[in-house]
């Protein structure tokens, strides 16, 4: 039990992600079992041994997830920068205001965008590109190309873009001409990684959100809580926020819990009302 509770803790002392947990658990198992196969142990121990695994909560602490001005503020500072820094402004913005994962966003071509003079546009999703760095993947290269998240092969995911991000797309494709397939590059003309826009995002934040303030902690990927919060507090379907992040509801459900918490005034309101109202209907038809 000690090596598997040391394989599945981090070096502060806290427990890895769930999905984490269980790959490593399960490589263990798969080692002692071949070990028995081979006579080098006579049992698996893991079989007789009871181990619950640590569980973590998914749900996102809305009181530090960045609000729409916030992430406002944050692109004007980036589009402020020099090049190699502005280039970025775009592609915070549309982790913030349409929910996409940055890897998502790293793998955007234009032709995968609408992106209309006015009114809203949208993004057709079709794959994404991770920094795994070169030690782990296949070819040797520092990026790799993947489909989408917990979807099947080809499969992709149409999101819609509102019209302020569409302007902003717009212009930086404009500013920042790509001589490779997709719409975000590096200042060398490369394809996305999360070193080329992570020291940008550290200093911004910096500026922004000083050591001590609520968000002085929020990272990249943080900007996708906001969109889901907001298009939640709008009133959109879980269902229809589910399919635009491109998870399930169940997911939702609970890594939102807390926006749901925060509704609960109004909702009780909305009901009150609509109790009234039929009750009100009731005694006009007696």
């Amino acid at each position: 039990m000690a090596r598997l509770t040391a394989a599945t803790t981090k070096l502060d002392g806290k427990a890895m992600s769930t999905p984490v947990i269980r790959r490593r658990r399960n490589s263990l198992k798969t080692v002692l079992t071949a070990a028995v196969r081979r006579g080098i142990i006579d049992a698996n121990p893991m079989d007789r041994m009871e181990w619950d695994m640590p569980q973590q909560s998914l749900q996102v602490d809305v009181s530090t997830v960045p609000s729409v001005s916030d992430v406002d503020r944050m692109v004007e500072v980036v589009a402020a920068l020099p090049s190699g820094g502005a280039r970025f402004a775009a592609f915070f913005a549309v982790i913030g205001l349409a929910g996409l994962r940055p890897s998502e966003v790293a793998a955007l071509t234009p032709a995968d965008l609408d992106l209309p003079m006015t009114g809203w546009g949208s993004a057709r999703l079709r794959g994404a590109i991770t920094s795994p760095g070169a030690r782990y993947t296949a070819d040797g290269e520092a990026l790799e190309h993947k489909g989408l998240k917990h979807r099947p092969v080809e499969a992709t995911r149409e999101v819609p873009l509102p019209p302020d991000l569409v302007a902003l797309v717009r212009a930086h494709l404009e500013r920042f001409p790509s001589e490779v397939p997709q719409v975000f590059t590096n200042a060398s003309g490369r394809p996305v990684a999360v070193s080329n826009y992570s020291p940008v995002w550290s200093r911004a934040r910096a500026q922004l959100w000083p050591e001590g303030h609520a968000l002085s902690k929020t990272t990249v990927y943080d900007l996708r809580h906001t969109a889901a919060t907001t298009m939640l507090r709008s009133g959109v379907m879980p269902s229809e926020v589910a399919r635009r992040l491109g998870h399930s509801v169940d997911v939702l459900m609970r890594v939102y819990a807390g926006v749901f918490q925060d509704e609960r005034d109004r909702s009780n309101v909305l009901i009150e009302a609509e109790m009234a109202a039929q009750r009100d209907e009731a005694d006009r038809l007696a």
